[in-house]
């Protein structure tokens, strides 16, 4: 049975090992923008930060109290201006499950967990976004129910 709970400084270790992981895997596929996984990647420190700051929210899921993935994101809003309504998400900065679980319900466990965050909340929308190169993910955020917005585009020089 997967559980999901909020994160502690116990679970530190843990998903800076996930973090690592996910960061070289950007970091093969873009080594020019993306710094190979350290140390300072994700210290405990981060973690407390994000556990201290009221917008944020850092969640785990547990198999067999195993920890086999872990979310963290933060709630973003936008003052109305002259081009666009007020308005407040959920903003996913990461997402990871341990290799041997994927496709057993994790993630999307993950991802249930923070949508009903977001709901409690009174928020309307969760968003993240991917790299390209990330296919896997591309295909993991369809299924859970997201559709592109807004393409970012980038011009080397």
């Amino acid at each position: 049975m997967i559980t999901v709970r909020l994160a502690t400084m116990d679970d530190a270790d843990a998903i800076a090992r996930e973090t690592s992981r996910i960061q070289e895997l950007h970091n093969e596929a873009l080594p020019l923008m993306f710094k190979a996984p350290s140390a300072e990647l994700f210290p405990p420190r981060k973690l407390a930060a994000l556990i201290r700051e009221s917008n944020s929210i850092v969640a785990i899921a547990e198999v067999d109290g195993k920890i086999v993935g872990h979310i963290y994101g933060g709630i973003v809003s936008r003052a109305e201006d002259e081009f666009s309504h007020a308005h407040s998400c959920i903003c996913i900065h990461q997402i990871g499950v341990d290799e041997e679980f994927r496709r057993k319900g994790v993630g999307a466990a993950l991802m249930a967990f923070i949508r009903d965050r977001a709901r409690t909340l009174g928020l309307t929308a969760l968003q993240v976004d991917h790299w390209t190169f990330n296919t896997r993910a591309a295909a993991f955020f369809d299924a859970c129910g997201f559709s592109p917005v807004k393409i970012v585009m980038r011009q080397a020089l």
